[in-house]
């Protein structure tokens, strides 16, 4: 069995969780690699072969890229894991509207298609949020009344109300491997922003959730069309309820130097399903 931890050009080798996560399985009999998902033989690829896409941190840069690149994967023969079909799911923040049609309590959206006269939306939401519908670690989020007209946004965009909570307590981050709750998280963002990303300088902590993040969480997983191997459900606790920021199922940092024995815990999620059982 090959496993390919799939990454970005700008970080060819990962982080240092997916490098100790490489090695973990390759402890565990499997051969593994990271490799930027650009430079991927997928000509070489066949049903022996394991695909990771942790830390494709680029691919909102070419979207259409992305998405041929996992038709050929799907030809290939080999095994991605999330599936092809959740991935495509996930890469649309459209999927929020529908977890919120579900009646998930995800932060209320409106989809943009980018030609929205922007005085009206600052009317409709004032103080709202843009987020990029493609998009990844905050880049391309900003206020509304940041901006002056919608030209980044050609792609489409969600508005947002701005949860004020973000700013003061951060979001939680519920990490669940094989479908079982591992480890959370908190992500707060730094003084003088109010996003929770890498890019922003987020301060991330251990934290346990309380049963009613925990519930919101599972619902959310329970709720899907799918039953995805990796997920991070990312909360924020707002005045009167529990709000979903976003549910990340493609590239999620998973925070494994945080949750205790969680590389061990992945590694053998996958090896139990995807090696022993052909084995079987």
């Amino acid at each position: 069995m090959r496993i390919f931890i799939l990454s970005c050009l700008a970080y060819a080798k990962g982080n240092e969780d997916l490098r100790n996560l490489s090695r973990a399985f390759s402890d565990g009999g499997a051969q593994c690699e990271i490799v930027p998902w650009q430079n991927l033989d997928v000509g070489s690829l066949d049903e022996d072969s394991l695909i990771l896409p942790l830390a494709t941190w680029d691919y909102s840069l070419d979207a259409a890229k992305f998405l041929s690149f996992l038709g050929e994967l799907e030809k290939s023969g080999a095994k991605m894991i999330n599936g092809a079909e959740i991935v495509r799911w996930n890469l649309s923040k459209k999927y929020l509207l529908e977890l919120e049609a579900l009646g998930l309590p995800a932060i209320p959206s409106i989809l943009l298609n980018g030609d929205e006269n922007i005085e009206e939306l600052r009317r409709i939401c004032p103080g709202g949020v843009i987020k990029p519908l493609v998009g990844q670690s905050g880049n391309g989020v900003a206020k509304i009344d940041e901006i002056s007209n919608l030209s980044e946004y050609k792609n489409g965009a969600l508005l947002q109300p701005f949860i004020e909570e973000i700013a003061v307590s951060g979001e939680i981050c519920l990490i669940f491997l094989g479908g079982v709750f591992s480890h959370a998280v908190r992500r707060s963002p730094a003084s003088d922003d109010y996003r929770a990303n890498s890019n922003f300088g987020v301060k991330i902590s251990s934290v346990e959730p309380t049963a009613a993040f925990l519930n919101v969480a599972r619902d959310v997983l329970a709720r899907l069309a799918f039953n995805p191997v990796y997920a991070r459900i990312d909360l924020i606790g707002a005045k009167d309820k529990i709000l979903i920021n976003e549910v990340e199922l493609i590239e999620p940092s998973l925070y494994f130097s945080y949750g205790k024995n969680s590389t061990e815990k992945f590694v053998k999620v996958i090896l139990d399903k995807f090696v022993t059982e052909k084995k079987i």
